[in-house]
């Protein structure tokens, strides 16, 4: 998300074309969803209390929350290809909520706005 648009707009990307790094992290999302959250889906649905605040920290601890998030503030920077393969399999119920919000709503402004000004790393 913090990749400018005019960076990629005038490339087609497949799936084919995926680096080393980008077809890690995607596989990472996807293992972590089939392990993590899938069994849990109905508790998730449920809202189960504690449930959901401990599946975003294993997803946090994994780098998947902070593939935006530039080196520099001690995220990934991993751009908005990456993001979006992680994307494609953290899309599971109300798992997919959370995660949305915690990047986009939470995370990024933070960065966006706060950590440019400052010497703090978010994500060490």
């Amino acid at each position: 998300m913090t990749t400018p648009v005019s960076e990629s707009a005038d490339r087609i990307f497949t799936l084919e074309q995926r680096d080393e790094e980008q077809r890690w992290i995607e596989e990472s999302a996807a293992t972590f969803v089939e392990r993590e959250v899938m069994p849990r889906a109905e508790a998730i649905d449920h809202q189960e209390p504690g449930l959901m605040p401990e599946l975003v920290k294993k997803a946090g601890e994994q780098g998947l929350l902070s593939i935006d998030v530039p080196e520099a503030y001690g995220g990934l920077e991993l751009g908005l290809l990456a993001s979006s393969l992680v994307g494609s399999h953290l899309r599971e119920g109300s798992f997919s909520t959370a995660i949305g919000a915690h990047t986009t709503i939470g995370t990024l402004p933070i960065v966006l706005l706060w950590y440019r000004d400052t010497e703090t790393v978010l994500f060490a």
